[in-house]
């Protein structure tokens, strides 16, 4: 059975401040998604701290018949490290997971997104830089700060301060059922 039947719901409107959420190298973002959404007009946001030149986003867009994923990087120094994906059905109404590790350096490989243990991107090339530079901006939840709003629910949500591997990526998934990961091991 899932470890809890509750979720954060968003109506397209409103986003989940969470505070000053810095992770300045090494970062692993994770979370369980529900959408039906096939707004195809705004990047939509599933998660960001960005401020000028600085921080990540995670952003989503139903484009052409199919739902997109992007991850925007700020290295500092006018330097980032951007990419995007296409992932089918990514907006039927069912649970995903979601996971976008990054392992702080400018290699080929070091960024790397997910969804239900499927690893959908991973950088071909090597990055302009490395590490995240610092942002002043909060760290939002289903939106920027005061736009970019994505209609969904989200559960689950989880900021590890190193990159998962995907055996750790897949130990969270859980077979597609989320669980308490107040004793996640990281092993």
């Amino acid at each position: 059975s899932p470890y809890s039947n509750y979720s954060l719901s968003f109506d397209g409107i409103s986003n989940l401040n969470l505070g000053n959420v810095q992770n300045n190298n090494s970062l692993t973002f994770s979370t369980w998604i529900n959408t039906t959404s096939t707004n195809a007009s705004i990047w939509q946001t599933i998660a960001t701290n960005q401020s000028a030149g600085a921080g990540y986003r995670f952003q989503y867009l139903f484009s052409n018949g199919n739902s997109v994923i992007l991850h925007d990087l700020q290295h500092g120094g006018g330097s980032s490290s951007a990419g995007q994906t296409v992932v089918s059905g990514f907006n039927d109404g069912n649970w995903h997971h979601f996971a976008f590790t990054y392992d702080g350096t400018s290699n080929i490989n070091a960024i790397r997104m997910y969804v239900d243990t499927v690893e959908v991107y991973t950088n071909n090339s090597t990055l302009s830089g490395s590490g995240i530079a610092a942002s002043t901006s909060n760290l939002y939840l289903s939106g920027g700060a005061t736009s970019a709003f994505l209609v969904a629910k989200f559960d689950e949500c989880s900021i590890f301060n190193y990159s998962l591997t995907s055996a750790q990526v897949l130990e969270i998934y859980n077979n597609g059922r989320p669980k308490d990961l107040s004793t996640f091991s990281g092993t």
